[in-house]
């Protein structure tokens, strides 16, 4: 095919090809669930109406016939900006919410708000309390003892004082931070996650810092643990930290939606 032949070809079908393009590219993101490493989940639906829609513009475009009309400049440049994302996502493969993304978007050492009520785990805390009567905190062996009450960062950010004291378990990836041992020590981790209201774009991290009384061993970054521990907040000059203590972990996979 020559240059001109090209250039007809494009001419008549530039509108169509794009279609096609971008219906192969839904299609694979939808079959794989890749679009879960830019979206939430739920958002799987709006792109497979979104699929079906540009497959009808895609078969009622080729049941036309075509003359050839020569292609203009803004055709052009229409055409290379609906390009411009598939080239991103060609890009994109493989990239994901790490402790790469956690380092580029974090502001420095975890903080956590001051909100005494409303959690996710309200009603497991509440059975947790009704099992387990003791106001004792961090360094009693009663509480040591207790069974942890499974929660989530967000909960732990969302409700410290309601958790303070208490034996937590939750997941999260790993992360060695410097910044992190100097205030808590050489053994000190970071354990992170990110809250996602719509896609990657407004993903915002959100941390614990792990002080074990002794080495945790070394972990692979960004690997996905479960931790349990006692809850507890540090005041690190004008920053409430949130950190666990008396902590263990255990190596998991990585959940379906991270």
């Amino acid at each position: 095919m020559n240059l001109i032949s090209l250039y007809r070809f494009l001419s008549r079908w530039w509108c169509q090809l794009l279609f096609f393009l971008w219906i192969c590219a839904l299609a694979n993101l939808l079959e794989r669930n890749g679009y879960t490493a830019f979206l939430r989940p739920e958002f799987g639906i709006v792109l497979g109406l979104g699929l079906a829609v540009l497959i009808g513009f895609f078969v009622a475009g080729m049941s036309k016939s075509h003359a050839p009309v020569p292609l203009t400049l803004a055709q052009a440049l229409r055409a290379m900006i609906l390009l411009l994302p598939l080239l991103y996502l060609l890009n994109a493969q493989g990239v994901s919410l790490d402790a790469k993304a956690f380092m580029n978007r974090s502001v420095g050492t975890p903080t956590v708000g001051a909100q005494t009520s409303g959690s996710s785990s309200d009603e497991e805390l509440s059975l947790w309390e009704s099992k387990n009567q003791s106001e004792n905190f961090a360094e009693s062996d009663q509480v040591l003892d207790q069974e942890a009450v499974p929660v989530t960062l967000l909960d732990l950010y969302d409700s410290p004082d309601l958790f303070l004291g208490k034996r937590v378990r939750f997941d999260g990836m790993w992360m060695n931070d410097e910044n992190t041992r100097k205030d808590f020590g050489q053994n000190s981790r970071v354990l992170f996650r990110f809250v996602i209201t719509c896609c990657a774009a407004d993903a915002v991290p959100i941390a614990v810092v792990l002080v074990p009384e002794q080495s945790l061993g070394e972990q692979e970054e960004s690997s996905w643990l479960q931790v349990e521990g006692v809850f507890q907040t540090r005041q690190i000059g004008l920053r409430r930290v949130p950190v666990l203590e008396h902590v263990s972990i255990a190596p998991i996979d990585k959940p379906e939606q991270p």
